[in-house]
């Protein structure tokens, strides 16, 4: 603010202005002798005013302490400042901090005790009511993770339990396979026996129709001890026939049987995981398809040498190897 008098005793003149910068004595006061006022203000205009579009002069005290209040210069509370600024000018102490922090900077809004209590009371209720939340929340936490285990264990166990229903099936299949194998193989050698039973019949008949045909001529021969010694012989014919026909059955089950292990040892060596055993496991199919479907002769001839081949194929593998395999 710029203060001239006219006389000793006039009103001063006073002229509100901003400058954005630090001035020098020399600008306002060019030969020594400060500038009047229209000058002063013609300067102003021509260094600040005029190109920046900032407002450097005012005519009221008001609107200069409006722009000063703008967040861009001073940026204070001009109801604040009016009513501080006088005993700051006259440098008057202030006996209690707290009661110019009430007056000056606090809003205008005195508190009621009961006020106070309730919100105090309040806070500590909604305290107390977050704690129990905060208690609430860890305990649902945590069961959260239990149950979260729970789902977890529960769907381990479904799991397992599905894989053991599994391999039950597989193996289930694997015996279904065998009994319907055996049933073929039965029912091949059923086959056969009807046939063997049917020759059988057929010999039977004719051995009868020559007994009978021996007793007619016996018949009319006095010599009948002979006829008694050739029915003792015809017993003893048919009881040999009989015993012989059960070792013949017995042979062609026992090699029917062999046929049935020979594949079947092939096929579970053939499952084993050890490098090179499928490759060693090789017998002549000409051998096993003879001792399935060739007469029994046949069949026995082809006993040895299926004999020697288990041999040549034991020694060549270490059973130490297939033993440790077949463990796992």
């Amino acid at each position: 603010m710029r203060l001239e008098y006219s006389s000793p005793t006039a009103e001063p003149k006073r002229t509100y202005f901003l400058i954005p910068e630090r001035v020098e004595w020399g600008s306002v006061a060019p030969d020594g002798k400060m500038l009047d006022e229209d000058a002063f203000r013609t300067w102003i205009r021509r260094e600040y005013e005029i190109g920046s579009g900032q407002k450097c002069l005012f005519s009221r005290q008001m609107d200069y302490l409006a722009e000063m209040a703008t967040p861009r210069h001073l940026y204070f509370d001009l109801q604040q400042f009016q009513k501080t600024v006088a005993k700051a000018i006259a440098f008057e102490p202030e006996e209690s901090m707290e009661d110019f922090i009430r007056r000056f900077i606090l809003e205008e809004s005195p508190l009621d005790v009961r006020d106070v209590k309730a919100a105090q009371d309040a806070y500590r209720d909604t305290e107390a009511r977050l704690r129990k939340q905060e208690d609430e929340s860890g305990f649902l936490r945590r069961i959260c993770q239990h149950h979260t285990g729970l789902e977890t264990f529960t769907r381990e166990e479904l799991i397992q339990i599905h894989t053991r229903h599994a391999l039950v099936h597989a193996q289930a299949g694997e015996r279904l396979e065998k009994h319907r194998e055996a049933l073929e193989r039965l029912t091949n050698e059923h086959a056969e026996d009807q046939k063997a039973l049917t020759a059988a019949i057929q010999e039977l008949d004719q051995v009868r129709k020559v007994v009978e045909e021996v007793r007619l001529e016996a018949s009319g021969d006095p010599d009948h001890v002979k006829l008694d010694a050739l029915v003792r012989r015809k017993q003893e014919l048919h009881d040999e026939i009989t015993s012989l026909r059960e070792a013949a059955r017995s042979v062609h089950q026992r090699l029917a049987d062999q046929h049935y292990r020979w594949t079947q040892w092939l096929r579970h060596g053939g499952a084993l995981k050890l490098a090179g055993l499928v490759d060693a496991l090789t017998v002549d199919q000409s051998l096993l398809e003879g001792l399935h479907t060739a007469n029994d002769e046949a069949r026995i001839a082809l006993l040895p040498k299926l004999a020697n081949r288990f041999n040549e194929l034991f020694r060549a593998v270490d059973i130490s190897d297939v033993r440790s395999v077949a463990l796992w």
